[in-house]
């Protein structure tokens, strides 16, 4: 502790120490220790608490944790001046001594930098000239408040870093500190709840789970925003038949400072979207890291940053993407993400759950029309269907006497059509409330400006609903899914002129019980994944 302490601060910072008759490291031990006073300015033990939720959360002294295990784990000791992960990196052969215990002891005295945005020597050259004071301990006491700068780049506060941390909140490294070799795949994504277990997340959970199954390594699953909600995982696995083997290892590591994740060299990365897989390749090298691609993910962006950066992380060299669809993977090769040549497999997904054969349409009193309505997603193209809906309800070819209008989706506004008459909203549904919703459905409107097909308008042909979706630049032709699923241009007229065949159709085939056909869509998610399970099991390897 005498290294961390500094009695000229402690004096200074707390003026009351001197009526105690202790001598300041006598009160910092017996006292203030305690109350949570500083040592010294490399360390604030309530911010140490604020950011460190486990150690708040196990009531430990957080001095004494950070010198026994936060420093060598990565953890840093004040907001800005000191780096404990990057102060390793830099000098690996301090071994698992603190980081900031061996830089005051002999870092500083051999001219090693305390972090990456501060520079000792700049700093003792701008502003201290002669003195032997400590440019860090300096800038912390008396320089940040002086207005002097950390280093030549610019101030600690609202400098380039900070500025890009706020703007890209999204693609903050995953926290991670060194823990146990165990054999893992850590499952990283946003969120996990009742109302998120759809197409890619419940996607990417089954490949999860059949691929921690296959290999012999524990499921962890890891979300960067809301605590994992596994609620809904039973009415997923019932749907899907398959379950994990064991309940999967929970943890949350948020994109603002939190708690760290314990990862060891058995720890292999299951990544979701571009921005977690950005996240997660901060802190782990790219040959342990494998994404499941599920979309052309620029297409979530206009030209720009984001867009640019969505390509660079799909186009990373040594990283295993696995990609939803043949289609996909090929639109995505030919259109600039050339390294999935090499690293991307592809696999086609499974609708089986919601496969209803033998079923026919329109056996209660009104038909029902569902509409996959996200209006605060563009590429599903909401205004498009609402004015087809619109026309075709003015034209006569959809009359709302006969049928109920269902709008699935989020953000939904409040409005009548032409002939007044309001939309039913579903918002929020989990999985069993989704699976039976399609069970009552006799046409489906789905729209996607994308090649991949999305799974909407598969999970309504699966369920024997007839359905219309648009064509696209790349897109698979999906009459072959099912003769009751009707493509057209994602024009006002032609999807409106869609809908009224597609209403024709509902009453023609509605005694005719519903057959499936044969389509690598409707196999079992095993036969599906199993091509890429092997291309894992060569890649990775078995326990």
């Amino acid at each position: 502790m005498k290294v961390i302490f500094d009695a000229e601060f402690y004096l200074a910072t707390y003026p009351d120490v001197a009526d105690t008759g202790l001598t300041p490291l006598e009160h910092y031990r017996t006292i203030g220790r305690g109350e949570l006073r500083q040592p010294s300015p490399l360390f604030d033990p309530v911010w140490y608490l604020e950011r460190n939720a486990d150690v708040a959360r196990n009531k430990v002294e957080p001095l004494g944790h950070f010198l026994r295990n936060g420093g060598k784990e990565g953890r840093d000791p004040i907001p800005f001046g000191f780096d404990s992960r990057w102060y390793r990196a830099q000098h690996p052969e301090i071994g698992t001594a603190n980081p900031l215990v061996h830089y005051l002891a002999k870092g500083a005295a051999l001219g090693y930098q305390p972090s990456p945005h501060f520079d000792s020597a700049w700093y003792k050259s701008e502003y201290l000239g002669e003195s032997t004071e400590s440019p860090l301990v300096h800038y912390l006491r008396f320089g940040r408040e002086q207005g002097k700068r950390p280093s030549k780049r610019g101030n600690a506060e609202g400098n380039v870093d900070q500025l890009m941390a706020q703007r890209f909140e999204i693609l903050q490294p995953l926290r991670t500190i060194p823990g146990e070799n165990v054999p893992r795949l850590n499952l990283v994504t946003d969120a996990i709840g009742p109302d998120t277990l759809f197409g890619g997340v419940a996607t990417a959970l089954v490949l999860a789970i059949l691929w921690a199954e296959r290999s012999g390594r524990r499921l962890r699953i890891v979300t960067r925003y809301p605590s994992p909600d596994t609620s809904g995982l039973a009415a997923l696995y019932a749907s899907i038949g398959i379950e994990a083997a064991e309940e999967p290892e929970l943890a949350t590591i948020s994109c603002i400072p939190g708690d760290y994740l314990e990862v060891g060299d058995g720890d292999i990365f299951l990544t979701t979207s571009w921005w977690t897989t950005s996240a997660t390749l901060k802190v782990v090298p790219a040959e342990r890291v494998t994404h499941i691609l599920q979309e052309d993910e620029r297409l979530f962006y206009p030209i720009g940053t984001w867009w640019l950066w969505a390509a660079q992380t799909m186009n990373t060299p040594g990283l295993t993407v696995v990609v939803n669809t043949s289609n996909l993977l090929q639109h995505l090769v030919t259109s600039g993400i050339d390294n999935l040549a090499t690293t991307g497999i592809s696999f086609e997904p499974s609708f089986t759950s919601f496969l209803r054969p033998g079923r026919t349409l329109a056996q209660g009193e009104k038909r029902q029309l569902f509409f996959y309505a996200r209006p605060a997603n563009p590429r599903n193209l909401f205004d498009v269907g609402v004015l087809a809906l619109d026309k075709a309800i003015e034209n006569g070819w959809l009359p709302t006497s006969d049928w109920e209008l269902h709008f699935v989706g989020r953000h939904l506004p409040e409005f009548v059509f032409c002939d007044e008459t309001a939309p039913i909203h579903h918002t929020n549904l989990d999985w069993a409330q989704y699976h039976d919703l399609l069970a009552t459905i006799d046409l489906g409107l789905s729209l996607m400006s994308s090649p991949h097909p999305s799974y909407p308008p598969l999970d309504l042909a699966a369920s024997g609903s007839v359905v219309v979706t648009n064509s696209w630049p790349g897109k698979p032709d999906l009459t072959a899914v099912s003769k009751r699923l009707v493509v057209a241009e994602p024009t006002v007229d032609a999807l409106a002129e869609a809908i009224r065949d597609a209403v024709a159709q509902v009453e023609a085939v509605r005694e005719e019980p519903f057959v499936p056909n044969p389509t690598p869509y409707f196999n079992s998610w095993r036969q599906n994944f199993a091509p890429v399970l092997d291309h894992l099991d060569e890649r990775f390897g078995r326990v």
